[in-house]
């Protein structure tokens, strides 16, 4: 079921299936900042990235010695969520654990998501809620595809460029061809704030950034005057991915959590920048999506 809000500045359209955006669009302009997906490629658009994020080796994780089937990114992007509340600006989707999650991820919880407008801002909150009489563990993150170029053909990759709100000095994670993390560092940004956009700029794969010194950073372009900003002050990672070719979408993702070491093979409990949640307890985080549509 499609859902939508909107404000005197943005329409956003959300779906059950998922609980995630699928559409933002300027009021004024009619401009789409969501990619639009491939159908049988990869059809989602902003999807929540719950229970883990990336990939656990051989799609498998542990707890409690016992192995349970995980596949990349979890599975909330691919669920059935409930419509909770809904008014003109603002609506909330709810996940429930029930028999079919329990029998890959054994504990109960509720995954809220909350979408707001503010002015040009859709602010995202997720809340996570342990209702198991033990302690919960999990990752949690968004992974936006922003439509990149904004214009489709009259528009070129090469004209555009990510801004830090800082000068960053930060290397990137390196990993492995199957996605997984090797535990070095590549040595990236020095005492820069810009990556320029093209091709070449994901020919090694995702690039996941932590320790940043900047809150937020803002998809530009040398052409015109639109923008796309992203706030992930509350998140310990910022990962930014494309394809290597003939890309239409940039994603400019903020993480809690990251996927699993090349050599890892413990408990869950043991996954570096795993969550825990103890029994009853609640968990909230938040990022934002902001848009300019100044042409001046």
């Amino acid at each position: 079921m499609e859902v939508s809000i909107s404000n005197e500045n943005l329409i956003v359209k959300a779906n059950t299936h998922g609980g995630d955006i699928h559409s933002i669009q300027g009021k004024k302009s009619g401009q789409e900042y969501l990619w639009k997906g491939i159908p049988f490629w990869w059809k989602i658009y902003c999807p929540t990235l719950f229970p883990v994020i990336g990939k656990v080796k051989n799609l498998h994780y542990k707890y409690n010695n016992k192995e349970y089937f995980m596949p990349q990114h979890g599975f909330a992007a691919n669920a059935k969520h409930i419509l909770k509340n809904k008014t003109a600006n603002e609506m909330e989707f709810v996940l429930k654990s029930d028999e079919e999650t329990k029998s890959i991820y054994p504990f109960e919880f509720a995954l809220s998501t909350k979408y707001k407008l503010e002015g040009s801002r859709i602010i995202i909150t997720f809340e996570v809620k342990n209702n198991d009489d033990k302690d919960m563990y999990f990752s949690i993150g968004a992974h936006p595809a922003l439509k990149c170029p904004m214009y489709g053909e009259e528009d070129s990759l090469d004209d555009y460029y990510i801004e830090f709100e800082h000068k960053e000095t930060v290397s990137k994670k390196e990993i492995t061809k199957d996605d997984f993390l090797t535990g070095r560092k590549i040595e990236f940004l020095k005492d820069s704030n810009v990556i320029n956009l093209s091709q070449d700029t994901f020919k090694d794969g995702t690039m996941i950034l932590e320790n940043l010194k900047s809150n937020y950073v803002v998809l530009k372009s040398r052409k015109h005057n639109r923008s796309i900003k992203i706030n992930f002050e509350q998140f310990d990672i910022l990962s930014i991915w494309a394809l290597d070719r003939n890309t239409e979408f940039v994603c400019i993702e903020p993480w809690m959590g990251h996927a699993d070491y090349d050599d890892f093979h413990g408990e869950i409990s043991e996954k570096e920048g795993i969550i825990r949640l103890e029994k009853g307890g609640e968990y909230k985080i938040s990022y934002s999506i902001e848009i300019n549509e100044y042409e001046s």
